[in-house]
């Protein structure tokens, strides 16, 4: 189970609606290696299929989530998990981009 950062915890309550903010603190009651599967979670938090879906795109362009696809799906859950992905995401592809020469203006 992860722990809620508290400054997490203030924004998710003016940012969010009550269903993304029920989906998110489900998400964070998971261990880690979860199988997330909507029709489960959709009984948990006592909603529909569909709205979690909704709620999951809800958490996804807030940025309190993303997801990974893959063969097995990877949740980065939390602002600051969604962060750090993204932080390390852009120093691999820096590291892995081709260096282009500088070019300067001469005399010619």
């Amino acid at each position: 189970m992860a722990k809620i950062p508290q400054a997490e915890i203030l924004s998710m309550m003016t940012d969010l609606s009550s269903g993304a903010k029920d989906l998110l603190l489900y998400y964070y009651s998971r261990n880690d290696g979860w199988r997330f599967d909507d029709a489960n979670i959709a009984k948990f938090i006592n909603t529909s299929e569909r709205q979690v879906k909704k709620f999951r795109r809800e958490l996804i362009n807030k940025e309190y989530l993303l997801v990974q696809r893959g063969e097995v799906d990877v949740y980065f859950i939390g602002k600051l998990a969604v962060e750090k992905f993204k932080e390390e995401i852009e120093e691999i592809n820096e590291i892995n981009s081709p260096k282009k020469p500088l070019v300067t203006k001469g005399n010619g």
